[in-house]
C-alpha cells in the first residue's frame, strides 16, 4: 500500500481471494470507499516492496505464482494512473520477498533483508533517464554491511542476546 495524490492505494496482493492478485485499488476518504481502477500490475504479486520516485512507481521483488522473484518493475505515474504501463528494468541478486527497501537520495536505494540468509544487502542506482536500475555492486554492499554491524553492536547489549543467535 501507499498514499498518492488523493488517495491510498494498493495493489496485487490477496485482495479477499486465495490467489495473488494483479489488480490495483484505491480508497478515496472523500467517498469513505475502495474503488477498483481497472489496471493491473505485469504479473500477480505480493509480499514486493516499492520506492516511489517522483513519476515512477518501483515495485522490487516479491512473490509471483512459480515463487520468489529478483524482477524489478516500473510503473510511470507522471500523467495518473491514465497512461498506467509498466516494463521491467531490472533484476535483484537473488529473489527475495518479504524484505524492506529504503530510498538513500534522490537516485539511490537499498533492499535489506527478506527471505533470504547470505545476502542481507543490496543497494541500487535507479537511471530515471533510461529507466533501468543499475547495481552499486559489491563496493556499496560491503560499505552498507560494516556499517550496519558497527551500529548492531554499537545499539544493542551483545550479552543479553540469546546464546542461539549470531553476533556480527
Amino acid at each position: 500500500a501507499f498514499s498518492w495524490s488523493n488517495g491510498i492505494y494498493i495493489a496485487g496482493g490477496y485482495m479477499g481471494s486465495l490467489k495473488r492478485e494483479k489488480r490495483f485499488e484505491c480508497y478515496i476518504e472523500a467517498n469513505n470507499q475502495w474503488e477498483s481502477m481497472g489496471i493491473e500490475l505485469e504479473e500477480a504479486l505480493e509480499a514486493s516492496s516499492f520506492l516511489l520516485n517522483e513519476d515512477k512507481l518501483l515495485f522490487i521483488g516479491g512473490r509471483i505464482h512459480s515463487g520468489d522473484t529478483d524482477k524489478i518493475w516500473s510503473y510511470d505515474v507522471g500523467n495518473g494512473f491514465d497512461a498506467f504501463h509498466g516494463g521491467k528494468v531490472g533484476n535483484l541478486k537473488m529473489a527475495r520477498c518479504l524484505h524492506k527497501t529504503c530510498q538513500i537520495d534522490k537516485n539511490n536505494f537499498l533492499v535489506l533483508g527478506g527471505n533470504c540468509f547470505d545476502n542481507l544487502f543490496e543497494t541500487f542506482n535507479y537511471d530515471k533517464e533510461k529507466n533501468i536500475i543499475v547495481n552499486n555492486g559489491e563496493k556499496s554492499y560491503d560499505f552498507i554491511q560494516i556499517v550496519f554491524r558497527r551500529n548492531v553492536r554499537k545499539y544493542f547489549n551483545v550479552s543479553n542476546l540469546h546464546k542461539d543467535m549470531v553476533v556480527l
